[in-house]
This record gives structure tokens, C-alpha cells and sequence, in this order.
């Protein structure tokens, strides 16, 4: 019986225990759950291709070299632990191809996207990763590398490159594919990595000609915060002095002036920013091709905001400013060299400086000690005397000049800004309405209630003043001499009907008090 009671009392015990736990348990804070890194597993994974020329070189770890599928080729790859991810290094855009499930016999299609760092989240097409897979690439193609991963948070060095933009905040654009880190050093780190803001970055010239130069591009760009593809121009580069130099080598190679103002007029057009950022008219060190850009955006400029024929500037995007590199005329100063949050700390110039080690293809050129120092190491962007990266002017604005705060956004409202006003203006608008809603119904609860209140006070009299009225008729029968039989006879029927419309009317009173 003892040992009864001592079980009673532990389960009692354990009960009240459980019931603790559960009201307490929502109360205390949950435990952060970070998610487990992607895995490389392609050195680990049975790996086979054909049709390549070179095969190994897809899988050597390096884009330096890549290998063509001159009539096409196909990947199969298998991993007992699932592949959730395949990451390409293409040297030109593929067109769309298939990838199968070769277990399930599922296939999903990827590639025409126009870019050549893809990553083919394989995990979202499914719904799962595969463990084995086959990749036909039925047309010729160049690779340089193939990367496989599992499930997981993929690494930071792997690119996930989003659309270009149709709505920017900024349109920078620049020459060639290590301007941007250069004589626009520490801009994309501070307007797209710190402050986020939508940043399309555009090149005037493509550098087919030079392989790396494209993937060199891709990894400064993404080491600077830009996440959106860059739109790159069919120009070649080609090297020049001057303006007119430019126009005459271009015009030997088929393109005329009109060519370069219509790509950057498209180019506004269909990114539609708010801000337009382009090099020197001098070209900083007199290149023609820089030279010939910034004629080209203004040119641009002034094609977008005048009328056409009809006097008509509808449908035609006008941007708010454009600054100019090196400009003289309401001068702007950037602080490119104050410390950023989104880079641990780094300074927009030596992000800038890190975004340039990529450019391995142009380290043999006098960039290379502008930028880092010869001799003297330069940490500082004001340690650069010439063409500095921080100097601009103002040559355009539809929102007035800027007042001093060195900021290309003084005077605007970034599209996250607009949106956020759009939001609180919504809420508002949806409180304003509900408040409205809430008052009409109320008035139409009262008017209700009062409308009701009449008509019982109305009905109340009718039967009041009917009641006088009976009463009335009565006495005025008991005075007519009718003869006994008669009169004695009608009495008691009006006394019954008087009675009776009495308590009607009591019955009413209370009714309409209790209301």
C-alpha cells in the first residue's frame, strides 16, 4: 500500500512538472538555428562528361581555362547524399538545356537567362536533390568550371545573379570591365552594399576578346554588393586619344556616332534609373573610349527629354540627375574612405581595392600602382592625386542642385524610400476608410433606433386617442334612450373592449420603457 501511495505521488509529481513546462516553455526564448553550409561535393561525387575537347579542365577548380563542346556535351554526375545545387562558369550565355533526375526520369530546364556564372538550384526545381542527374547540352558551348554542392546556405563566393534591373535607383556606367573599381573606386560599395539600394551597372565595351576579363568583372562586382547582372554593351574595345579618334576607329569597325547614343538611351530606358553616374568628359587620362561614353550619355540626356515630332514626351523615362566624373561645375565630394558596417568595418576604398585584385588580367598596368602605391602603399583614397575616384559634378538635375551634402541622392526619394511612403500612405488611406466605415455604421445603428423609438411613441398614441374615441361613442349611447333591454345589453361589451384596450396600451408602456 506504501509503495501504492509512492507512485501516486511521483506521477502527481511528474504531472505538475509537465503542466510547468508547458506554461513556461512559450516564455523563454528559442535557441538560434543557423542553417548548415553548402559542401563542395564535387571532388566527392562520381563525375563523367563527354563531348568536351579538354575534358578535365571542368573540373580543375580554376577559371583561368576552359574547354569547348563543339558538338555539344553531356554531364552525369551521381552523389549518394543528394546534389542540391550545380554551379557553372560558361564562357559565353547558354541557351536553355535540360537537367534529368535519371532515377525518377524528372527533367527541368534551365539556362537562357543571358548570363555566364549560373547557379541551377536543382533542390527548388525538384523539390528535392537528386542523387543522380545527367546535363545535356545539345548545342556548342564553352565551359570553364563545374561545381557541385549539397543542401545548405551556399558559400559567398558562389554568385546568385538576379535579373538586371527595369527600376534603378543608379545607372552606373563605365567603359570597360575594371573602370568601376577604379576611377569610380568605392562607389558601388557604399550605394549597393551598404545602403542596398537597386544599382544596375552597365559597360560600354564587351571584352570578348579577352575570356577572363568577363569572369574578373563578374567577381568584382559581386565582391562590391551588386547582385543585379550587368548589361554589357556588343561594342569591342578599342583604343584611342581622343574623341574624334574614338568616332574614327569605331566608324572603321562598322558603328557610327547615332550607335552609341541609342544604346545608352535604351540603356535609360529600360533600367529607368533615378541617378545616371558616367566618366570624365576628358576620358580622366584622355581615353577616347571614356570620352566617347560620356558624349554618348549626354547625348542620350537630351534625346530623352526632348519632345519628338508630334511635340509628345510621354512614354519616354527623363532620370532626376547625372553626374559626371571629374565634372568641375557643382562639385561633389564622396567620403569614400569612412568605414561600412555591411564590410566589417572596411572603408569603400579598400573594398574597392579588394574588388580590383580580381582583375588579374590588368595588374601589369599603370592602374595597378594608382590604386595601390608604388613604393608607398596607398590605404587612403586621398593619397590619390589624380583622377580621383572621389570628385564628381553635378552636370544634370530635375530636383534642384545640391546643397553641400556630398550625397548623389540629396533631393531624392530612393524607390525602397517611395515604397515605404506608398505602404504608410496605404495603411493610412485603409485606417481612414475603416474609421469612415465604423462612424457610418454607428449612424445608421442610431437612425435605426430613433426611427424605431417614432414609431412605437406613434403607435402608442393611435391606440390612445382610439381608446378616447370608443370611450367617447360609449357615453354618448348610454344617453340615447334606446329602452332598458338594450342599453343594460351594450354595457358590458363596451366595458370589456375599454378594458381591454387599456391594457393593450399598459402592455405597450411597459414595452417601449423597456426599450
Amino acid at each position: 500500500m506504501k509503495l501504492y501511495h509512492a507512485h501516486r505521488k511521483a506521477l502527481r509529481l511528474f504531472l505538475c512538472l509537465c503542466t510547468a513546462i508547458l506554461i513556461v516553455s512559450p516564455l523563454l526564448p528559442l535557441p538560434s538555428v543557423s542553417a548548415a553550409e553548402a559542401t563542395d561535393v564535387t571532388s566527392v561525387s562520381n563525375v563523367v562528361t563527354s563531348g568536351f575537347y579538354n575534358p578535365p579542365v571542368v573540373l580543375d577548380g580554376s577559371y583561368r581555362d576552359y574547354t569547348n563542346a563543339y558538338n555539344g556535351a553531356t554531364v552525369t554526375a551521381s552523389n549518394e547524399n543528394g546534389i542540391a545545387y550545380v554551379y557553372f562558369i560558361f564562357e559565353s550565355p547558354a541557351p536553355e538545356f535540360t537537367v534529368e533526375d535519371t532515377e525518377k526520369g524528372e527533367k527541368r530546364t534551365f539556362g537562357g537567362c543571358g548570363m555566364i556564372h549560373e547557379l541551377l538550384d536543382l533542390e527548388k526545381a525538384f523539390g528535392y536533390a537528386p542523387k543522380a542527374i545527367r546535363i545535356d547540352l545539345d548545342f556548342q558551348i564553352a565551359v570553364s568550371e563545374i561545381y557541385l554542392f549539397s543542401s545548405g546556405e551556399l558559400p559567398d563566393w558562389v554568385q546568385v545573379w538576379e535579373a538586371p534591373l527595369t527600376e534603378s535607383d543608379m545607372l552606373l556606367l563605365v567603359s570597360h570591365s575594371d573602370d568601376d573599381q577604379l576611377f569610380f573606386a568605392g562607389l558601388l560599395p557604399i550605394y549597393a552594399g551598404e545602403q542596398g539600394l537597386k544599382v544596375q551597372v552597365a559597360y560600354f565595351t564587351n571584352h570578348n576578346d579577352v575570356a577572363n576579363r568577363r569572369h574578373e568583372l563578374l567577381d568584382g562586382l559581386w565582391h562590391t554588393g551588386v547582385r543585379n547582372y550587368p548589361i554589357i554593351a556588343e561594342f569591342p574595345d578599342l583604343y584611342s586619344e581622343s574623341y574624334d579618334g574614338a568616332l574614327w576607329a569605331y566608324a572603321n569597325a562598322g558603328y557610327e556616332k547615332q550607335d552609341f547614343t541609342d544604346f545608352v538611351y535604351d540603356l535609360i530606358q529600360s533600367t529607368r534609373p533615378l541617378v545616371v553616374v558616367t566618366h570624365d568628359i576628358e576620358g580622366e587620362y584622355g581615353h577616347g573610349t571614356h570620352r566617347l561614353c560620356a558624349a554618348a550619355t549626354i547625348d542620350a540626356l537630351n534625346k530623352a527629354s526632348a519632345p519628338d515630332k508630334h511635340g509628345d514626351i510621354d512614354g519616354k523615362w527623363n532620370i532626376a540627375k547625372l553626374y559626371i566624373h571629374l565634372y568641375e561645375e557643382n562639385k561633389l565630394t564622396l567620403d569614400i574612405d569612412r568605414p561600412l558596417s555591411a564590410f566589417g568595418g572596411k572603408s569603400a576604398f579598400k573594398v574597392s581595392q579588394e574588388a580590383f585584385e580580381y582583375h588579374i588580367s590588368q595588374h601589369w598596368t599603370w592602374f595597378y600602382g594608382w590604386l595601390y602605391g608604388n613604393g608607398t602603399d596607398i590605404t587612403l583614397s586621398t593619397q590619390i592625386t589624380t583622377h580621383s575616384p572621389r570628385e564628381y559634378g553635378l552636370y544634370y538635375s530635375a530636383v534642384g542642385m545640391d546643397t553641400g551634402h556630398n550625397d548623389l541622392f540629396e533631393n531624392l526619394e530612393t524607390i525602397a524610400e517611395r515604397e515605404e511612403r506608398l505602404e504608410e500612405e496605404r495603411r493610412a488611406e485603409e485606417s481612414r476608410e475603416a474609421e469612415e466605415s465604423r462612424k457610418a455604421e454607428e449612424s445608421s445603428r442610431a437612425e435605426s433606433e430613433s426611427i424605431a423609438e417614432s414609431i412605437s411613441i406613434s403607435e402608442a398614441e393611435s391606440i390612445a386617442a382610439a381608446s378616447s374615441e370608443n370611450n367617447s361613442t360609449s357615453t354618448t349611447a348610454e344617453k340615447v334612450p334606446t329602452g332598458d333591454k338594450t342599453s343594460h345589453g351594450k354595457l358590458p361589451a363596451v366595458a370589456v373592449l375599454v378594458a381591454a384596450m387599456v391594457c393593450v396600451i399598459i402592455l405597450l408602456a411597459i414595452q417601449f420603457k423597456r426599450r
